[in-house]
C-alpha cells in the first residue's frame, strides 16, 4: 500500500483557539502614486480552520488611471472532499479613478 502524502494543517494557535473571526489589515503609502495593502483574516470553527492572506499594490498612472496587482492566498486544514488544501489568486487589474 502506497503511502498517502500528509496534509499540513495551520496550527489551532493560528486562530487563538478562538470560535470567532480574526483579523488584521494595513495600509502603507510607498510614494504618492504607491500603496501596499495587507489583510490577513482567521476563521475557525469546530470541524476547520480557514486562513487568509491577501495583499495588494497599486501604482497611479495618471489622475484617473491606476494599475493593481494582488495576490491571495487561502489555506483551510480540512478542506471539502476532492479540493486542495491551499488556493492562489493572481489578479492584475486596472483602476479607474
Amino acid at each position: 500500500m502506497a503511502a498517502r502524502p500528509t496534509r499540513r494543517a495551520l496550527p489551532v494557535l493560528m486562530c487563538a483557539r478562538r470560535l470567532d473571526r480574526q483579523w488584521r489589515s494595513g495600509s502603507w503609502v510607498i510614494s504618492p502614486a504607491l500603496t501596499f495593502a495587507k489583510t490577513v483574516t482567521c476563521d475557525s470553527d469546530q470541524r476547520n480552520s480557514s486562513f487568509l492572506s491577501a495583499s495588494q499594490m497599486t501604482m497611479r498612472l495618471n489622475v484617473r488611471l491606476s494599475a493593481r496587482v494582488s495576490f491571495q492566498i487561502e489555506n483551510e486544514n480540512n478542506p471539502k472532499l476532492g479540493r486542495d488544501n491551499t488556493d492562489t489568486v493572481i489578479f492584475v487589474k486596472p483602476v479607474y479613478n
